[in-house]
């Protein structure tokens, strides 16, 4: 029977976590009345256990935060779970979906912002410290932290050698989700598209997304990823294609000349914008293509565009090494085309605005056209 995974991307030493309540394996507490304890012990993460706690507690809790500003936050302000946070030797308790002003109605919508991770001294018994914290009142799950190590071998191995067709929704792929070092968003398209036999998809609107993720589900051929549009919900308005089973096949949906602009999933929308401003500054008609698949080229189209494009750039919004622009990139190498790719700098940030980011990579539209006219004139 077919799988769909849902999957959070959260950044640089990632854990693949569920935070959902979805059927799980689970190991049940040795009084059968505390709170189920998610996953097996077995190859977890020590020092580092993940914690939902029930909703009364979330005034608890946010009180808690509120008096951490400033410092690592080591209590949770109800007493039966401070005294195991003290007694484990805890050094800090976060959220997993840290607080953001632009999504924090949703998170709470969805009781994301109940989901902590606890880090504590990594010589105590991890499996003890999962059946303490299941006995606290205010605990509604716990879960153990498998480290990405696991997860890519899973993807690779479990996936990927054999074809399982089985779906992943990537959830938060995107510059401008969380925006804490810890829970950075935008590392997962070198993570996954460059996996053999993966086929990741980047949706452009609200109609693609659901075309794609029917496909997904009703073909047997491939394992398939969605990157879930991250950004506004954008409905497209018009009909989209229902069959993605012909791979690596790109989307043209405006043709011009001289530019062509490869704006992947949710940079599509900036891909218009340029490409509006390039006609306004420059008298440039380009053409816009939405790439649809991260994982390939399309061959045939990129050898059409030589016969009358100088220039070839790609959006992406993620980070750029290992990304989908320099598969363009070295697609073009031996040839006369030049090609620039926009996406976000290998590095890790912390706390970032994000206008100031994507500034400070050369993503907005007036950069990106600037850029363009220098290279072409």
């Amino acid at each position: 029977m077919k799988r769909i995974y849902l999957i959070l991307i959260a950044a640089v030493a990632i854990t693949f976590t569920s935070c959902s309540d979805r059927d799980m394996d689970t190991v049940k507490p040795d009084t059968g009345q505390g709170a189920p304890i998610i996953d097996l012990p077995e190859g977890a993460t020590q020092g580092k256990i993940l914690v939902k706690f029930k909703p009364e507690a979330a005034s608890f809790l946010d009180a808690a935060v509120t008096r951490s500003i400033g410092g690592a936050m080591t209590r949770s302000g109800i007493s039966d779970m401070d005294i195991i946070l003290q007694r484990i030797g805890t050094h800090k308790l976060e959220r997993i979906f840290p607080i953001d002003n632009r999504t924090e109605e949703r998170t709470r919508k969805a009781g994301l912002n109940l989901w902590y991770v606890i880090h504590f001294d990594e010589d105590t018994n991890l499996e003890q410290v999962a059946k303490d914290l299941s006995q606290v009142a205010d605990v509604a799950k716990v879960q153990f932290s498998h480290i990405i190590q696991r997860s890519y071998d899973q993807l690779s191995q479990d996936l990927c050698i054999n074809n399982n067709p089985a779906v992943l929704l990537v959830f938060w792929g995107t510059l401008s989700g969380m925006n804490d070092v810890t829970h950075l968003c935008f590392f997962d398209i070198p993570l996954i598209s460059n996996i053999p036999n993966m086929v990741y998809l980047a949706p452009t609107c609200k109609e693609e997304y659901l075309a794609m993720l029917e496909w997904s589900i009703r073909q047997n051929e491939h394992p398939v990823a969605i990157r879930v549009p991250a950004t506004d919900v954008i409905t497209c308005g018009e009909p989209v294609e229902t069959d993605y089973s012909v791979l690596n096949r790109y989307k043209v949906t405006h043709r011009g000349a001289k530019v062509a602009i490869l704006a992947l999933g949710s940079f599509y929308g900036l891909g218009q914008s340029v490409a509006s401003l390039l006609k306004e500054k420059a008298n440039i008609d380009a053409t816009l293509i939405n790439p649809r698949y991260i994982t390939g080229v399309d061959n045939e189209l990129m050898d059409e565009l030589k016969a009358d494009h100088e220039l070839v750039i790609t959006l992406e919004d993620g980070v750029l090494d290992g990304g989908f622009g320099e598969k363009i990139t070295r697609y073009y190498g031996a040839t006369n085309m030049k090609v620039l790719n926009f996406g976000a700098k290998k590095e890790f940030v912390d706390r970032y605005d994000i206008q100031e980011f994507l500034h400070a990579n050369h993503l907005t539209d007036e950069q990106i056209v600037e850029d363009i006219t220098a290279v072409i004139g």
